[in-house]
């Protein structure tokens, strides 16, 4: 008797599990599952062309760019603030009880001020020169980065969203919120070649740098809204 009951209840949980999102989807209207070629439709719909700037011109010499200010702004504040706090530890121990844990937690937060001065460092010195053979990025942390024209099937300003609660409230509907953009670099699979954070500095030079990008790249700019963690759709031929 055990054994029967125990195999019906698996019965009727596989089937509610089977048959829950069909009677959804039925509900809703939608009665199948989309196919490859409506998937890549769907992704395609997203994804829309950004106009040029107005009354740019493209210059014959190369774009000289830098990162924007929000790759270097928290290391700075960092740099100010994690040197402060070890000099008030320093100062007055008694604040974490002992002398015996704040000063190793004052060497802490100095040494952190050291590691974000290096990436500070680093962000200010970076620096993107497109031409019309390429692109290239030279950090002095890293290896240079360099890109032809010839690999780029698409270059996408991608606005990377996250789901959050804009009012008060666990019941409150989540809203998407954009976090930050980018402008990516993909090739005929839609793999991101360079992914670089945008505006770029400065301004002026950056506005060059799209309406270069379709004479470049033989392709419109194209814009899409991304979920954080997803993946640009791909390029359409």
């Amino acid at each position: 008797m055990a054994i029967r009951f125990l195999l019906l209840f698996v019965l009727m949980v596989g089937a509610g599990l089977w048959a829950g999102p069909r009677l959804m989807r039925l509900a809703l209207g939608d009665r199948r599952e989309p196919t490859a070629d409506e998937l890549r439709q769907i992704q395609a719909a997203r994804v829309r062309q950004v106009p040029p700037p107005a009354g740019v011109t493209v210059p014959a010499t190369p774009i000289e760019l830098r990162l924007p200010h929000m790759a270097w702004v928290r290391a700075a504040w960092l740099v100010v603030a994690l040197p402060l706090g070890a000099l008030v530890l320093a100062g007055e121990p008694g604040l974490l009880y002992t002398r015996f844990l704040a000063w190793p937690v004052a060497l802490g937060m100095l040494i952190g001020a050291l590691v974000e001065g290096a990436g500070l460092y680093s962000a200010l010195a970076t620096r993107i020169v497109a031409s019309s053979t390429g692109i290239e990025m030279v950090a002095p942390d890293a290896a240079t980065a360099r890109v032809a024209w010839r690999q780029v099937a698409g270059a996408r300003l991608v606005d990377w969203m996250s789901e959050r609660n804009v009012r008060q409230g666990t019941n409150a509907p989540k809203t998407l919120v954009r976090e930050r953009q980018s402008l990516v670099l993909l090739d005929a699979a839609g793999v991101s070649l360079l992914a670089l954070e945008v505006p770029l500095r400065p301004a002026a030079s950056y506005d060059q740098l799209l309406a270069a990008l379709p004479l470049w790249t033989g392709r419109p700019v194209t814009t899409e809204q991304v979920r954080s963690g997803e993946a640009p759709s791909p390029v359409a031929p």
